[in-house]
């Protein structure tokens, strides 16, 4: 934990390894913390306690996303699938299913209905969060799918790959616009 205020620093550290993704909380109240080889947990921003181990990914965590009203925590990773968890106790909420080799990122859409993942099989999936179904691939992308980000509204994706190219999505019903290109290096990262 940092606390500017306080110029303090507390370690959430209980992973043996060093962390592959940290995610806070719509609230900044809790921040989830995975690591290769050891499942990922939650944490109280304000004291460090732990409140949630999160059981069900069955290899490393590589992606974390909160839902926007905090109550679901989506975990993907090496292991193919999305697992969502209560991350007030940890509890499996459920499995999305469908990938064909490591997730790489999630994202919720601003009213939280839908998820997306993106995939080292070079796909997008479309995920009806409440229904806990697939929704509608995009592809279009030739490397992994290394990031994923919606717009405010939640009508339009924008994704980003290691074939250096970003692309914007219409998501229902899916249209593809021309991918942005010109970069020099894969994409890891984007916002709208």
């Amino acid at each position: 934990r940092w606390s500017v205020g306080e110029e303090s620093v507390e370690d959430v550290s209980h992973l043996g390894r060093p962390a592959t993704v940290a995610r806070f909380s719509p609230t900044g109240e809790l921040v989830a913390v995975a690591s290769d080889g050891e499942p990922a947990a939650v944490y109280r921003t304000a004291d460090g306690s732990k409140t949630a181990t999160l059981e069900g990914n069955s290899q490393a965590i590589w992606t974390l996303a909160f839902a926007p009203g905090g109550t679901i925590l989506a975990a993907g990773g090496r292991d193919e699938d999305v697992n969502l968890f209560d991350p007030r106790d940890g509890a499996r909420l459920g499995a999305l299913e469908g990938h064909s080799s490591p997730v790489h990122s999630l994202a919720f859409s601003p009213d939280g209905e839908l998820l997306a993942s993106g995939c080292r099989d070079l796909s997008i999936k479309i995920w009806d969060v409440p229904a806990r179904t697939e929704r509608v691939t995009l592809k279009g992308h030739t490397g992994s799918v290394d990031c994923v980000a919606w717009s405010a509204d939640g009508r339009t994706l924008l994704t980003g790959s290691s074939d250096q190219t970003a692309r914007l999505w219409d998501v229902l019903p899916p249209r593809r616009f021309d991918a942005l290109s010109g970069h020099g290096d894969r994409i890891i990262s984007l916002t709208f």
